[in-house]
């Protein structure tokens, strides 16, 4: 397997990426419910459970970016859902897309400091992860596509 660069990796709401993300942890986990019983010859046994993901992010405030931290109070605050990729930018071998709520956002200015946030963001689903784009991203890419090409 290649390695990849984890300075390559963003997320990004849509197509909006979060800029000047300094780090991004992406969990996943499920509850095991215990079935053991008698028949289990001494062995625990589970069946799977309740499935959920968290992203979190850590980034540099920069109110000039398209999805900065204004914009993410404004969707904690409307609690409007987000469509969310964590992928390579470089080449998009890698993306991992869900859908999910923005838990809690937080912007802090130290001394002698950069102003800084911390994002955290529930995931409702997991739509998938490929090495390839997910289909119903294609009409909105090519359409971006097209519309650049129609402003030059």
């Amino acid at each position: 397997m290649a390695l990849l660069n984890s300075s390559n990796f963003l997320l990004y709401n849509g197509e909006t990426p979060l800029g000047h993300s300094k780090s991004t942890t992406f969990n996943l986990s499920q509850d095991l419910l215990d079935i053991t019983n008698k028949d289990s010859e001494g062995w625990s046994e589970f069946i799977a459970g309740v499935r959920s993901g968290k992203l979190k992010t850590e980034g540099l405030t920069d109110y000039s970016n398209a999805l900065n931290y204004e914009q993410l109070v404004d969707l904690l605050i409307t609690r409007a859902p987000l469509t969310i990729y964590f992928k390579d930018f470089v080449n998009n071998k890698h993306i991992i897309s869900g859908t999910g709520y923005i838990e809690a956002v937080s912007e802090k200015a130290e001394t002698n400091n950069s102003v800084s946030f911390d994002l955290d963001i529930q995931l409702t689903s997991l739509i998938g992860v490929t090495n390839q784009r997910v289909w119903n991203t294609i009409f909105e890419y090519w359409n971006t596509i097209a519309t650049a090409w129609n402003n030059v």
